[in-house]
């Protein structure tokens, strides 16, 4: 078992490519302590410090790097709320979400375009999504 999971509304499901993922909302999940340990982890939540900007935007687009680095289709979880173990994300059995990770992760995200379009909202010359 690689973790558990109570999400009330269930978790997120989204895809990053041809990968599927799941993202519980509001951090309510349980993880093995290795997986926290490993350096992308602890890479991924370095950048995501960067780039905080305390907006609702930025936490879910948090929530949603939680499901890449934890969460990818094919691991084994516990659902605690179904009482059920899930290790495939059928899309029909999970949350679809309104916010849009691909328009969230063009933003928040790593590179040079998402710097400069956070650059840009600093100066009020677009703003943050959501």
């Amino acid at each position: 078992m690689s973790g558990a999971f109570c999400d009330r509304n269930d978790p997120c499901w989204f895809m990053i490519g041809s990968r599927r993922y799941i993202s519980p909302n509001g951090g309510n999940f349980i993880v093995r302590s290795s997986e926290i340990r490993d350096s992308l982890v602890y890479s991924l939540c370095q950048s995501l410090r960067r780039v905080c900007d305390e907006s609702y935007a930025w936490a879910v687009y948090v929530e949603f790097m939680w499901g890449a680095a934890f969460f990818e289709e094919g691991q084994k979880f516990y659902d605690i709320k179904r009482d059920r173990i899930f290790s495939t994300w059928d899309r029909d059995l999970f949350y679809i979400s309104p916010d849009k990770f691909p328009t969230l992760h063009a933003y928040y995200g790593p590179g040079l375009a998402p710097g400069l379009r956070r650059l840009a909202a600093k100066f009020r010359l677009t703003s943050a999504p959501g």
